[in-house]
């Protein structure tokens, strides 16, 4: 029987829904099987409007206590997926991809304005939340390709799609507003708002206000807010003086005032707003120099620029930010318009606010938006800017809607992927290797990698030389021992064959994923000299005793990062990123030649590692690798264990002594017998400093104790004189793909002497009256240096 009220659901419907999602909160995925047959996965409950998903992910173990702001971001730090997940885990990820398979919403959103992946993230349940991100971004390729976006949750409602306005959104699939979940202090929305368009933006009257520009339906043109992202813009930008700027959109002016702080060669502006282009005369801009103001839109403005009579305009820096345009216009601007105005070596960047509405939809729409600047051909590097709390300080009184409610903006920097192929026909899955994989059961199973969250693959690096048989397999070995994987790539006396590898390298590459080169001579002067424009997915270049140097003046892109060694004999003056090495030849890095030079050398590698783990963001705890160490050393008393955190073949040298051990067997020997042993009760050691670089630490100590038997490391062959002993020791630690490899320990010998009565100090001889040594007075003047005075070894400082 029907129900009298005819809005209400069918009673056959409402049990369906309550049936589907109980299944789907228990993740009993044998029982969803059988209702799938006849209930489809995006059906919702009539009370709550929760779909099976958002069911499916409320079901799931929580990890911890979170909260969230309205737009689903999270404020907790999230720890689901970073262990082995747990059977229950591992039935909720099942639960969320069979409703996907079976036609599932991504974006769905219920009475609480969430939608399923907003849910998983203020859960914490980030397993999920990428499950949800990746089906979003699979929807919206699809979608894309088909030239179909519609409006995210197209139900009968009366409020406008949740989109922002910096960006406007038409294209793109967008949340809806929800009145009660977003009760704000700003203009209320209503059905006859509609959200701005180009053609009504350009007819309104606009106000300018000292800290904003508002259209006349209160929408928000442009906020000084903004001002921090557009000085961080500027400065990726143009990283020097003199250069040629485009900007598309002037709006308030701020990034136009900062790109002439950096006083350009020339600097066009696109304006389409009469009352903005009017503000801009009463400010001055037509009158600054090397300033070229364009009047019109830039749909009309770029084609001249581009047929420009003198053979087309190039710009060093371009910047787009206009109001009111969908998504496709900006596609249509990279697709169409900057490989034909962007200089080689140049960059350009947009302002990304596209989804800024929710966090789901801004992590969906920017992999989108990266797939589409791939397949233009170019490659971008996001910069994290925190953003304020905007909504909190008041920003969004009297704006109709925000336009931005993240914690966090992603500052896109792009440059041109020279040398790969963009229109050669294929299409976007074989285009995209990897990206999307096509499952047996029709499940769209993701592979997705993207700059901002690929960790999964070891960072690759192209050892590359002049000859097939020059490759260094030493150097080779200590590089994979640090976790990158190595290729090796031989010049052969053909450079042109050899830079198409590089670049063909590049394509076999995934979204998201780099790489980084070591060469050596004449191969490390062909990749110099290609590398002064940005190569595909090359983010670190380590050159080791290039024939020659680049010439004054040549600039490398700012995304990579540039290392060049060089060899003492060759006569070079060391620059910027160059280190000289004055007692080497070239070949020093190399362990299999004559002219190798072991303490050169590690230095250069030192160097080269710093550099390869900055540009692929590794880091690496060395304090908890040394403090194991000295656990097992001091605490646990383990030889086994001391020797399991060291390298196959590691040495120790205390140098005053030269005690310790080269090779496996000679140190365990040395610590079963001589040091773990020989340290005695009264051992205290005192940490003073410890300094921490790429691939060592150097620990400052006071050692102090008593002499109560002979310290075979310290006192080899001294019986034991029950004296108190204090001296200052320095350790330096050398790690090698997460083992220590080397330890070098230095103290004074004289001043341990003096104070076990093996050296007198008062002795005299001819030329001195004492020796110039200490006895534990030193080693306190280091914990406090008031408690003695310092030069009393100075005969004539006394007389003074």
């Amino acid at each position: 029987m029907n129900s009298d009220n005819p809005q209400d659901p069918e009673p056959d419907a409402a049990a369906n829904a309550r049936s589907i999602l109980l299944a789907a909160s228990q993740h009993d995925l044998e029982s969803l099987q059988i209702l799938l047959r006849d209930v489809p996965a995006s059906i919702q409950d009539p009370e709550t409007g929760s779909t099976p998903l958002h069911a499916a992910i409320r079901g799931a173990p929580s990890v911890n206590s979170v909260s969230a702001t309205g737009n689903g971001e999270l404020d907790g730090k999230n720890v689901y997926g970073q262990k082995e997940d747990t059977p229950q885990e591992q039935k909720a990820v099942a639960t969320v991809k069979l409703l996907l398979e079976n036609g599932a919403i991504w974006n769905d959103l219920d009475k609480n304005d969430e939608t399923p992946g907003c849910l998983a993230l203020r859960l914490g349940l980030m397993d999920l939340y990428n499950i949800m991100v990746d089906a979003g971004v699979r929807a919206e390729i699809l979608l894309n390709r088909l030239g179909e976006y519609e409006k995210l949750n197209d139900q009968d409602s009366e409020s406008d799609p949740d989109g922002e306005y910096r960006n406007a959104t038409d294209d793109l699939p967008q949340a809806q507003d929800n009145d009660e979940a977003n009760s704000s202090p700003t203009v209320q929305l209503s059905s006859q708002d509609p959200q701005p368009n180009q053609p009504t933006y350009l007819s309104s009257t606009l106000s300018f206000h000292p800290d904003r520009i508002l259209d006349s339906a209160s929408n928000s043109v442009m906020m000084s807010w903004e001002t921090n992202l557009m000085s961080r813009t500027a400065s990726l930008l143009v990283p020097s003086p003199s250069l040629r700027i485009l900007n598309i959109g002037h709006g308030m002016g701020i990034i136009d005032s900062h790109f002439q702080l950096s006083s350009p060669s020339t600097h066009h502006i696109i304006e389409a707003h009469p009352a903005v282009l009017a503000r801009m005369r009463e400010q001055g801009w037509y009158d600054k120099p090397a300033v070229v103001i364009h009047e019109g839109k830039w749909q009309d403005v770029l084609p001249r620029l581009v047929e420009n009579e003198d053979g087309g305009m190039l710009f060093d820096a371009i910047y787009f930010d206009t109001f009111a345009e969908p998504y496709s216009t900006l596609r249509t601007f990279f697709e169409d318009f900057v490989v034909g105005l962007l200089d080689e070596g140049g960059q350009w960047g947009y302002f990304n606010g596209l989804g800024a509405d929710r966090q789901i939809c801004y992590d969906v729409y920017g992999k989108v938006v990266e797939l589409d600047l791939f397949e233009a051909g170019f490659e971008v590097e996001w910069t994290g800017v925190e953003v304020p709390d905007l909504a909190g300080k008041g920003e969004w009184e009297g704006v109709k809607r925000p336009y931005w409610r993240l914690k966090e903006y992603r500052l896109p920097n792009l440059a041109l992927a020279l040398g790969r192929s963009t229109s050669n026909g294929r299409d976007l899955e074989c285009e995209m290797t990897g990206i999307i994989k096509q499952q047996d059961n029709g499940m769209h199973e993701s592979g997705m990698k993207f700059s901002w969250n690929n960790t999964s693959q070891k960072p690759r690096i192209i050892v590359a030389a002049e000859e097939d048989d020059d490759c260094d397999v030493t150097a080779v070995q200590h590089w994979k021992e640090e976790g990158f994987e190595v290729s090796y790539l031989p010049l052969a006396n053909n450079r042109k064959a050899f830079v198409q590898q590089l670049y063909d390298y590049a394509d076999d590459l995934e979204l998201g994923e780099k790489y980084a080169i070591i060469a050596y001579g004449e191969a490390a002067e062909a990749v110099l000299d290609i590398a002064h424009k940005p190569v595909p997915k090359l983010c670190a270049l380590v050159a080791y005793y290039p024939e020659h140097l680049p010439a004054p003046g040549v600039g490398y892109p700012p995304s990579l990062r540039l290392l060049i060694h060089i060899a003492g004999s060759q006569n070079f003056m060391p620059g910027a990123h160059a280190y000289a090495y004055p007692n080497a030849v070239p070949g020093f890095a190399e362990h299999d030649l004559d002219v190798y030079d072991k303490v050169s050398a590690g230095l250069a590698w030192t160097r080269s590692l710093d550099v390869m783990r900055k540009a692929f963001e590794i880091e690496v705890d060395l304090e908890a690798i040394w403090e194991e160490h000295s656990k097992f050393e001091f605490a646990t008393k383990d030889v086994d264990a001391t020797m399991s955190t060291m390298v196959k073949e590691p040495y120790v040298n205390h140098v005053p002594t030269m005690t310790g051990g080269i090779g496996y067997t000679d140190l365990h020997r040395f610590y079963r017998d001589y040091f773990i042993p020989g340290n005695p009760p009264s051992l205290k050691m005192t940490l003073i400093s410890r300094t921490v670089g790429t691939d060592r630490i150097v620990d400052e100590m006071i050692v102090s104790f008593r002499h109560t038997q002979e310290i075979p490391w310290m006192l080899p062959g001294v019986a034991a004189t029950n004296r108190l002993v204090e001296v200052a020791l320095v350790a330096i630690v050398c790690v090698r793909g997460g083992k220590l490899y080397h330890e070098h320990i230095y103290w004074d010998q004289a001043t341990v002497l003096v104070q076990i009565g093996l050296l007198d100090p008062k002795f005299s001889g001819k030329g001195f009256n004492r020796l110039p040594v200490v006895d534990g007075s030193g080693a306190r003047k280091v914990l406090n240096e008031a408690s003695a005075a310092s030069n009393q070894l100075i005969p004539s400082w006394r007389q003074k």
